[in-house]
């Protein structure tokens, strides 16, 4: 059996994309707004926090097996549990790969069944090969955090007391 995983952060899009893709986005977002939508590993809820002149700010938070990195290679990936009912993300994974568009997370990664805590910036580019697509991660940074009561509350990953 796998140790849950949770993250929470922010990703970053092109405000370009964004805004030709703005419906579609607006959409995918919207699905993880609603509770039933996220019953597996994966993104469970995504909501806009900021449009700059230059990007689109998405805070999220999500459960992962093992890890969040390891989550992450399916976020955007076809023929998963998740795409076969979820439009938008095929949608969007199918755009994202035409226009070769990046993604920027940044995200702290919290799995307490082996004590770890770290913070990471990574890149998501969507690949596609024998006619399946998948998300290939890039870890850009990767910050261990020491595994201790003050640091998980200032974390925000626990709350204090």
């Amino acid at each position: 059996m796998a140790n849950i995983s949770s993250a929470s952060g922010t990703m970053y899009i092109d405000r370009t994309f964004y805004d030709r893709n703005k419906k579609l986005i607006d959409d995918w977002v919207k699905f993880y707004q609603t509770p039933q939508n996220h019953d597996w590993y994966g993104i469970s809820y995504i909501e806009i926090e900021k449009l700059t002149e230059d990007e689109l700010w998405l805070r999220f938070y999500g459960d992962g097996r093992w890890s969040w990195e390891n989550t992450l290679e399916r976020v955007f990936a076809s023929g998963d549990f998740e795409s076969q009912f979820n439009l938008y993300k095929t949608e969007l994974t199918k755009r994202l790969y035409e226009d070769k568009q990046s993604i920027l997370m940044e995200y702290k990664d919290y799995e307490p069944g082996c004590e770890i805590l770290v913070e990471r910036e990574a890149t998501l580019n969507v690949e596609k090969y024998k006619g399946k697509y998948y998300t290939e991660v890039i870890v850009d940074t990767d910050i261990d955090i020491k595994y201790n009561d003050y640091n998980r509350v200032a974390t925000g990953v626990e709350e204090g007391y």
